[in-house]
């Protein structure tokens, strides 16, 4: 284990890009044990007055970055999540201010979040339908005062197996979440803005990419054939300097080219 984190720490310390950072950083927390990885940040729209606690979720803040690794699972939950609008009731962005550093998420534990509200715990059952009923989510600080989030490592184990994996990683997931975090922010920092305008149809096809549809369906979708699919895939490729479609899609939600 003590090579495995050297390595880690190598690797995210010396990549070069943002999309890097997170392949490096979702490999390494999927080797500690947990099923999936999710991170995200939400930015603060500040109206005329101070929003109450209800308006936060629902009009003030807007998801920024998303990412998931691109297993079929993870996709399709990623779909349901924006789909349901399940990214505005997300606990760990609506109570944000009230977590504390680490917590547990998923139906396993819903039991210790009383508090929670029935739209709250539709999010939390909804990952349940997708097999991920265990967790832990990280808050993270962000250098943009404006905005807040951080990560949410997801497991198909119950409780008390969570439990046991959790005390045999947390030193090493939240050391590692941190520098993930860190360096993520530091490439985006560092990333030149470039005036970059994908088509309409590239902007499309992504779109579906990210509600996870393959090539075929996106065709069938938009009426187009599937080569035609593929071309504008290639070409968003290329526009944003991305090595895969999925590289693509993280990169034109990073940078706003396209909204889910």
């Amino acid at each position: 284990m003590e090579q495995k984190i050297a390595d880690f720490t190598t690797r995210i310390l010396g990549a070069d890009k943002s999309t890097d950072v997170w392949e490096i950083g979702n490999r390494f927390f999927l080797d500690l044990g947990y099923d999936g990885v999710f991170h995200g940040a939400h930015e603060l729209r500040r109206g005329e007055n101070a929003p109450t606690p209800q308006q936060i979720s629902t009009h003030y803040y807007a998801p920024v970055f998303s990412n998931i690794q691109t297993s079929d699972s993870l996709k399709t939950w990623l779909s349901a999540y924006l789909n349901e609008g399940d990214d505005a009731h997300d606990p760990l962005f609506k109570y944000f201010d009230e977590i504390p550093p680490s917590f547990n998420s998923g139906s396993e534990f819903i039991s210790n979040y009383p508090f929670l509200g029935a739209v709250d715990r539709a999010v939390i059952y909804r990952a349940e339908a997708f097999g991920y009923r265990s967790g832990v989510g990280i808050p993270m600080p962000f250098k943009e005062q404006k905005q807040i989030g951080g990560w949410n490592f997801l497991s198909r184990l119950k409780r008390r197996d969570f439990e046991a994996l959790h005390k045999r990683t947390a030193p090493i997931l939240h050391l590692s979440a941190a520098l993930v975090h860190r360096e993520l922010e530091a490439r985006q920092a560092k990333r030149p803005r470039q005036n970059i305008r994908l088509s309409p149809r590239e902007k499309e096809c992504l779109l579906w990419l990210a509600a996870g549809l393959r090539t075929s369906q996106i065709a069938e979708k938009i009426g187009i054939k599937p080569v035609t699919v593929d071309m504008h895939m290639r070409n968003a490729r290329l526009r944003l300097n991305a090595k895969t479609r999925e590289q693509a899609l993280a990169i034109a939600l990073i940078e706003g080219h396209i909204k889910p």
